[in-house]
């Protein structure tokens, strides 16, 4: 799905290293690139998941998937091409069983709370760092890209800030639609560093967090009158 031609949000924009992270140097459509590119999706997992991100080149990758040491950048463009990639999905998975269904049914309300939505955009997280398993190295991992401004092209719906907006404003009627963005993103970027930032050295490190004032701090800054805040 292609992002939408305006402003872009903090997750879809900044100064990242001169390469497009989520080019698609390959068309994924086909069984055989399918495959290989799984290959290389499940062996950065693992790698990351023993390792931590800033310790696995790209050539490990390759190394591990038994494939070329060119096969990260022609099927994803960069490494962090491929976090993209894992990203979109895995952490997907997780959202589409959970907070994807809880999104629609929100969609869906006659009227939403600022509440509703801070809730759905903190919980799954939460969720994820509190469960064993690689949910810690997801929300690691975008916690990285958000917060590291990386300069990423998301291909799935669910990514994509203007969705989330649609529901934000109708949150929020009262505030101004550029007011009300920078304030999401504000939102975004602080729940990320909360949740997401303290897994970047070990995943097995505890993540306290104190989820009631967090999404009491949230609605508040989002809500407030202008001049408020």
């Amino acid at each position: 799905m292609p992002v939408p031609q305006r402003r872009q949000s903090l997750i879809e924009e900044g100064v990242g290293d001169g390469v497009r992270a989520a080019r698609r140097a390959a068309d994924p459509s086909s069984d055989r690139i399918a495959a290989t590119r799984a290959r290389l999706l499940s062996a950065a997992e693992a790698l990351f998941l023993d390792q931590g991100y800033d310790d696995v080149s790209v050539r490990m990758i390759n190394a591990k998937a038994g494939l070329n040491p060119g096969a990260v950048h022609y099927h994803f463009g960069s490494k962090r091409g491929l976090v993209v990639a894992l990203l979109e999905d895995r952490l997907l998975r997780h959202w589409e069983s959970g907070g994807g269904r809880r999104f629609d049914a929100i969609e869906a309300q006659a009227t939403v709370t600022v509440r509703e939505v801070v809730e759905l955009s903190v919980d799954p997280l939460l969720a994820l760092v509190a469960a064993s398993g690689p949910g810690r190295l997801y929300v690691n991992l975008l916690a990285r890209v958000v917060l590291g401004r990386w300069d990423v092209t998301w291909t799935r719906e669910a990514f994509l800030v203007d969705r989330w907006m649609v529901l934000v404003a109708r949150s929020a009627p009262a505030v101004p639609a550029d007011v009300l963005r920078a304030r999401w993103e504000l939102a975004i970027a602080l729940s990320l560093e909360l949740i997401g930032r303290p897994l970047a050295d070990d995943l097995s490190r505890p993540v306290t967090v104190d989820r009631d004032q967090l999404v009491q701090f949230l609605v508040a800054g989002l809500s407030a009158p202008l001049g408020a805040v």
